[in-house]
């Protein structure tokens, strides 16, 4: 018959399919880690950059006065 290759190749095909996206538990323990620390980075710049922003609007250059008084 026919039906019994043809399942066969099929299933070979998806066994393969399937095991090609895998990775091993270290690698993807270590990208999650990088994950976690590069969004701990994102959010230390983030309030960083609120923060020089609010100094800014508060106490604004020298130069900045000037040229908006002359």
């Amino acid at each position: 018959m026919i039906t019994k290759p043809v399942t066969a190749a099929g299933a070979i095909c998806l066994g393969s399919l399937i095991l090609s996206g895998c990775v091993s538990q270290s690698q993807y323990d270590a990208a999650v880690a990088e994950n976690q620390q590069l969004k701990a980075q994102l959010a230390a710049l983030q309030a960083e950059q609120k923060y020089v922003e609010a100094g800014d609007y508060l106490f604004p250059s020298v130069s900045c006065a000037r040229a908006s008084s002359t």
